[in-house]
């Protein structure tokens, strides 16, 4: 590939990302990484890519409101799938449903309103919940290493071709996307954020 990756390229590269998608991968940054052997699985899957010659793509997905917008019937839907039954399950129900909450400020309290989705913040359960949520995301995504970091999504893909990377990644952002929607999450398009990793 040699000086293929330059700024002078770099918008050939960019440009090369289908219209209706350009969107979502918001910047396409190759970096060489440096020579550190951290403790994360993610930077020893980098790592093994570029030892293979491979370009890895690290895509950083940014979903509004994560907790705030768990839907409690999906949630507790996928609990029940989980093995959660029984009286477990119906605590969970009733943890959820029928919550209310009102704001404070200087003395002047809001009307008390009901919570009708989202998962208690700064709980114990609250983000084990949401990391229950979101755990089939990666069917969302075949073929595509996805990890999650609480209310962060990262998924790494690779390979020689970068054309045909940069094709499977906006497919994959689609397929997340449509995901997303099915679960009444949202992506903010404009916090995604999308590197390459590569020797060149």
């Amino acid at each position: 590939m040699g000086d293929s990756l330059k700024n002078e390229n770099y918008s050939i590269l960019f440009e090369s990302v289908q219209p209706t998608s350009r969107y979502l991968i918001n910047s396409l940054i190759f970096v060489k990484p440096v020579n550190d052997n951290g403790p994360f699985h993610c930077l020893d899957n980098i790592y093994s890519c570029l030892d293979n010659n491979e370009t890895v793509v690290g895509i950083y997905v940014d979903l509004q409101k994560a907790f705030d917008t768990v839907d409690h019937n999906i949630l507790l839907y996928k609990l029940y799938n989980c093995g959660v039954r029984g009286i477990a399950h119906k605590w969970f129900v009733n943890y959820l449903y029928n919550r209310k909450q009102f704001t404070s400020v200087n003395n002047a309290v809001s009307v008390l309103k009901n919570v009708t989705c989202g998962v208690p913040q700064g709980s114990v359960l609250g983000p084990l919940l949401f990391l229950i949520y979101v755990n089939d995301i990666a069917q969302a995504a075949p073929g595509v290493q996805v990890k999650l970091f609480a209310d962060d999504t990262n998924l790494f893909l690779s390979g020689i071709d970068i054309s045909e990377l940069i094709c499977r990644s906006n497919n994959c952002l689609e397929s997340l996307n449509r995901w997303c929607i099915a679960n009444r999450l949202h992506m903010d398009f404009y916090k995604n954020e999308c590197y390459g990793f590569s020797h060149q």
